[in-house]
């Protein structure tokens, strides 16, 4: 906390200089204004690393204080009245016939201007200020009941036939788990994708149905229930969109995102979710009578699905996943997808030991342009669940690119750690997360090239826009160059076979709706919340009036809002009323990949170009102008139904625009 309050001493005695100044310089004076963050942002990073792999008593008390102190600062830059007066008035005179970032950095901060209340009278720039600072405390409170509940709703297993189907490492870890915390047999800790993967791997239906009933009353239960927050959440931020005249909070999430409109998001999931709806049925009807033929149950349940879709693919596509992950140890994959970012990106990973990590599972790599060998930045890697860190998968930034430091990135995630000697095996959802977070990491590092702005780099802009670039790299994780020369039997290192990747290959598109079904729900349930308002009655009312109308929509496993943390982990989540994001980046990544596919190398020299190019540009343009640059065509929704096993002409409904992000 010093650091923080003494970086925020700093920067208020340049405000009072910059307010004194007399230029007429609006560059000058948005540029004084976005260097005002420069440092405080850099202590923030260090600390949300902390908050995120290191995550102690003491640090979890100190983070709604933290990000207290941060937007108190941040609100006595953006409402400041001389302050937001000069710009507004530069602004207007000034902002016409700007370029490339000089015009980004003005729209940038004009519209942060306007988000933090600069423009509202003094009573009600109080009432902002004091609602951010409650909607910081509720999340804080949300994020810390997360991860008090994966132990409170922790599975108890004494009765090893419980756990048939799972491997030997991951039964290793789950006795740790237990005698950790002073038990005997196996420990089942409740995170989000760990249980997803056992849900596909666990042959026994009591436990399967224990599992899911602990992840989804995650948030319900005292001491950690998180349904008292909501109906908070919902008053302070509609009132907090109305203040800045919005309708509701979703029409103020939405502004300035590549769809803009609430009706254009709410447009595109009306006409896709039919049509995977439909898809999906299909392959839940072929797994339920599967089911029943071979010894399964009469009526599948949410908790069946996954575990049976696996069996399906095993009978009808010989395709076995278990079979898979015994050619997907970690560390091979780890490297392959280092050789595939030096081939698409043009960059070389060197191991560095001698810079500090917060604990020692973490691995840093020096990453370098292969062609020239300059620098570009740093690459932390922290694969390993335990105790103090929080679930999950995600990529943070720790430090932005500048004349004098290189920008570092981490990419996190929450395999088990497998006992000495073993190694950790990643399913193919696993690897596909790797690379999905791999795809954010290549843009925060590559992102921090070219921009002189630290506020324009990497990551920093909408979701519908940033997941792109890791959904994007996704497409790679199991294509046959990946797996042909990465992928080695964990004990023989032999190859994987050909009849394998076959066989993956003709499994690949069935019970791909499940996923793209869940991206729809839950972004059905965060527009519902953000869209209605304060008369918030209660999670299940929520859920059942942004239910997309089909009874076999469950079994896609959406996220319950107690423990949606995408919407809550933070006070003003970019996520919030921001979750459509992940399904629109897919319609868009999808397209991007499909021209490799088509063009017969998925490294194809000029295409790869231009992708880097994607990455590099980080947040300097207009997102639409951006991804312009790299298609140079219009998204479609084709590319993405055909990857889910529908032919073209079965996909009606146009693609969305991508609107100028203004």
């Amino acid at each position: 906390m010093p650091a923080l309050e003494t970086c925020i001493t700093k920067a208020q005695a340049r405000i009072e200089t910059i307010v004194a100044g007399d230029s007429d310089d609006i560059m000058a004076l948005a540029q004084e204004i976005e260097s005002l963050f420069h440092d405080i942002n850099h202590v923030s990073f260090v600390f949300g690393a902390f908050a995120g792999s290191k995550r102690s008593a003491e640090i979890a008390a100190m983070e709604g204080d933290f990000n207290t102190k941060y937007d108190s600062f941040s609100k006595s830059v953006f409402q400041n009245p001389a302050l937001s007066a000069r710009f507004k008035a530069l602004f207007a005179d000034g902002a016409h016939g700007r370029q490339g970032e000089d015009a980004q950095l003005l729209d940038v901060l004009n519209r942060q201007f306007l988000h933090e209340g600069a423009y509202l009278d003094a009573e009600q720039k109080q009432r902002l200020c004091a609602i951010d600072q409650d909607l910081i405390a509720l999340a804080a409170k949300f994020s810390n009941n997360i991860e008090d509940a994966k132990l409170q709703h922790a599975v108890h297993v004494t009765d090893k036939a419980m756990l048939e189907g799972l491997d030997e490492a991951t039964l290793a870890a789950f006795r740790k788990n237990a005698a950790d915390n002073g038990k005997e047999g196996w420990l089942v800790l409740i995170e989000r994708l760990s249980v997803d993967t056992l849900l596909s791997t666990a042959a026994n239906r009591d436990f399967r149905k224990m599992l899911l009933q602990a992840i989804d009353t995650v948030g319900t239960q005292a001491p950690s229930d998180n349904r008292p927050l909501l109906p908070e959440f919902a008053r302070l931020r509609h009132e907090r969109a109305q203040l800045l005249g919005f309708s509701n909070y979703a029409a103020f999430a939405l502004d300035g995102t590549m769809p803009g409109t609430l009706g254009h998001v709410q447009a595109m999931i009306d006409e896709m979710a039919p049509m995977v709806l439909k898809l999906f049925s299909q392959d839940i009807a072929r797994i339920q009578d599967y089911a029943r033929e071979n010894g399964g149950p009469d009526v599948l349940e949410p908790y069946d699905a996954a575990y049976w879709a696996q069996r399906y693919q095993n009978a009808f596509f010989s395709f076995d996943g278990s079979a898979m992950s015994e050619y997907l140890p970690m560390d091979r994959m780890l490297d392959g997808y280092f050789a595939h970012a030096q081939r698409l990106f043009g960059l070389n990973f060197i191991e560095n030991d001698q810079l500090p990590r917060l604990h020692d599972d973490i691995r840093v790599f020096d990453v370098a342009d292969a062609q020239s060998g300059a620098m570009i930045g740093y690459l932390y890697v922290d694969p390993y669940a335990r105790e103090q860190k929080i679930g999950g998968a995600w990529m943070s930034q720790i430090q932005r690119g500048s004349a004098t430091h290189l920008p570092a990135v981490s990419l996190n995630l929450n395999q088990l750690k497998p006992d000495a000697g073993r190694q950790t095996l990643m399913s193919v959802e696993e690897v596909s997360t790797l690379f999905h977070e791999g795809g954010h990491a290549m843009h925060g590092l590559l992102g921090a090239q070219a921009q002189h702005y630290q506020i324009l780099q990497g990551t920093n802009n909408t979701p519908e826009f940033v997941e792109i670039h890791s959904t994007l790299q996704e497409r790679w994780a199991t294509s046959p160059v990946i797996l042909s020369q990465f992928a080695r039997h964990h004990e023989t290192g032999e190859k994987i076979p050909e009849s394998l990747m076959d066989a993956y290959k003709a499994a690949e598109s069935f019970y791909k709706s499940a996923p793209i079904v869940r991206l729809l729900q839950n972004a059905a349930y965060d527009l519902t919340f953000h869209a209605q308002g304060p008369d918030f009655k209660d999670a299940d009312d929520t859920h059942a009036r942004a239910a997309l109308g089909h009874p076999l929509a469950p079994f896609a496993r959406p996220y319950p809002l107690p423990r949606f943390r995408h919407l809550f982990g933070d006070a003003l989540s970019k996520y919030a009323a921001g979750y459509y994001g992940y399904f629109w980046a897919y319609i868009f990544s999808a397209h991007g990949f499909a021209k490799f596919a088509r063009s017969g190398d998925l490294y194809d020299p000029a295409l790869s170009a231009r992708l880097r190019q994607f990455y590099a540009q980080g947040a300097s343009r207009s997102s639409a102008e951006i991804y312009a640059a790299f298609a140079r065509d219009e998204a479609t929704p084709v590319a993405l139904m055909a990857e889910m096993g529908l032919k073209p002409d079965a996909v009606v409904p146009p693609a969305p625009a991508a609107r100028p992000s203004i």
